[in-house]
């Protein structure tokens, strides 16, 4: 039997290793994804190239703007979906309507739904996400830096309990209750959402209502236009108006779950410790 040498066990060597790897792209998973965080968590993890389909307002990062269009969320292209050959079809628990997704099971494909109703849901979504895409090393690294920037920005202000109202729209006036995570955003950064106890997760409201409440801030996304600090201003009895406590922070921030979460809450922190300020 012949011994090997050093250079040709090195070239044999060699060989296996790039088999080894070519056979792990080979069987890399494929996505379809059919939320706009669940699409920036991906790329967050390092998993971005799996992405192979995504929903229309999924636009972060830019990288994301080439992947194909497979619907948004009131329409699905099913034909399109099972053409991109996905291993699996990310959705968003609660927000796809369960009819779509029982319509892609029914076609042999495997879906997957995440849960985004807590701030505590990103960590463990995005460990979900690590094991699914192979990137379990980032998935965990990211969970922990969320965890523990989390922790540090509620320290010193959960308990505060500033009154606020968050205006998701204008008209009809709308908000959102405590099946938000935005209502836990505002806890955690000191404030109380004095609508977080009514039944409908996204209430309709009217100015008496708002005047009954009397919040000592409003806050709107970022997606509103200056119309609204103009609708407010005839009503001086709110303590928020007579203070002048109308403020914006960024929608993208707080409407989506993900780590960039971290950077609205932050904002919404600082706001809310800005206007804690002023009625003290």
């Amino acid at each position: 039997m012949k011994k090997l040498t050093v250079g040709k066990m090195f070239r044999v060597l060699t060989a296996l290793l790039l088999s080894s790897l070519l056979s792990i792209d080979a069987f890399a998973a494929r996505f379809v994804v059919l939320a706009p965080d669940l699409t920036e968590n991906m790329f967050a993890i390092g998993a971005g190239e799996s992405v192979v389909g995504r929903v229309e307002s999924a636009d972060f990062p830019s990288e994301v703007t080439s992947i194909p269009v497979v619907g948004d969320f009131q329409s699905i292209n099913a034909e399109l979906i099972l053409s991109l050959k996905p291993d699996y079809v990310l959705a968003w628990q609660g927000g796809n309507p369960e009819r779509h997704l029982q319509y892609l099971e029914g076609l042999g494909l495997n879906v997957v739904r995440l849960s985004s109703q807590s701030i505590l849901d990103l960590p463990e979504q995005l460990r979900l996400l690590g094991e699914l895409s192979g990137q379990i090393e980032v998935a965990n690294k990211r969970a922990v830096e969320f965890e523990t920037e989390l922790q540090g920005l509620s320290e010193g202000r959960k308990g505060r309990n500033l009154p606020i109202f968050y205006q998701i729209w204008h008209s009809p006036l709308m908000t959102i209750n405590s099946s938000s995570w935005i209502t836990e955003a505002i806890t955690y950064c000191g404030g109380l959402n004095q609508f977080a106890d009514r039944a409908e997760a996204v209430p309709q409201l009217t100015v008496e209502s708002i005047i009954a409440a009397n919040p000592k801030l409003i806050i709107a996304g970022s997606g509103a236009d200056q119309s609204w600090v103009e609708f407010w201003k005839p009503w001086g009895m709110i303590d928020a108006v007579a203070n002048n406590q109308l403020k914006i922070v960024e929608a993208d921030y707080l409407h989506r779950l993900t780590m960039r979460t971290l950077l609205g809450m932050e904002q919404l922190c600082q706001t809310i410790d800005s206007a804690a300020e002023v009625y003290h």
